[in-house]
């Protein structure tokens, strides 16, 4: 979306710290900018990134979405290992520390840009359930659907996005809300994994297999891999 910059878009996610660092950057970028340049003029250690977990746990645990967490969020996802988000039950973010010390977690000059998009255009942010974000979309309209990846193996079940995990139930959800908005006439794409249920789930439609580089390992080795691109045009 930020690189077509419509004039008119909604941006959804269940993910409540998520939608707030999209509004805190819309409304208030100089301060998280302020906060990465001191979070990365320090050498990182796994010290200072537990800390750093803890603060912005303690903030998900009182529900306070503000500047701070939002440039807590940017700041971890560039010292978590793999660049992984994920919770546990609780809800608390749990990915460790990937071990390099020095950070450059952002560009200065594109959060200012996505925060003058956001503020000079008609976009919508919100937090909630997909299948009711996507209640207004008519014929004409295009929505791209992103759902957690149905997990290649039991060793890659990263899904926990928020402590209530996206299962495979809402997997056929999303499914379901895809062929509702292709009846409606609405141009629809998602993605996912590259697994038979997946090619099940969207039998009918176009399944492009793609590749992609991952990393695989705490030292950065990387392999090729493939996920598919579902499309009703």
């Amino acid at each position: 979306m930020l690189a077509e910059q419509p004039e008119h878009a909604v941006i959804n996610d269940a993910n409540e710290q998520l939608v707030n660092v999209y509004e805190q950057i819309k409304c208030n970028p100089e301060f998280i900018i302020d906060a990465l340049k001191a979070y990365d003029s320090v050498l990182c250690s796994r010290e200072l990134y537990l800390e750093m977990r803890q603060k912005y746990n303690r903030k998900i645990a009182d529900g306070i979405l503000d500047t701070e967490g939002a440039a807590l969020f940017i700041a971890l996802n560039h010292r978590a290992f793999n660049g992984v988000y994920r919770v546990n039950k609780s809800g608390d973010f749990n990915v460790p520390w990937n071990n390099r010390q020095n950070i450059n977690s952002f560009d200065e000059n594109n959060i200012r840009n996505i925060s003058a998009y956001l503020q000079e255009k008609d976009i919508t942010i919100k937090s909630g359930d997909f299948y009711t974000a996507c209640k207004s979309a008519e014929k004409g309209d295009f929505v791209f659907l992103d759902p957690p990846y149905i997990p290649v193996s039991k060793t890659a079940d990263f899904t926990n996005y928020t402590k209530n995990g996206f299962r495979y139930a809402d997997q056929c959800r999303t499914a379901k809300l895809f062929k509702e908005l292709d009846e409606k006439g609405v141009t629809v794409i998602s993605c996912n994994s590259n697994v038979e249920q997946v090619k099940e789930l969207y039998r009918g439609y176009n399944i492009e297999e793609v590749s992609f580089r991952t990393s695989v390992s705490a030292y950065g080795s990387r392999r090729d891999s493939t996920e598919l691109i579902i499309s009703n045009t």
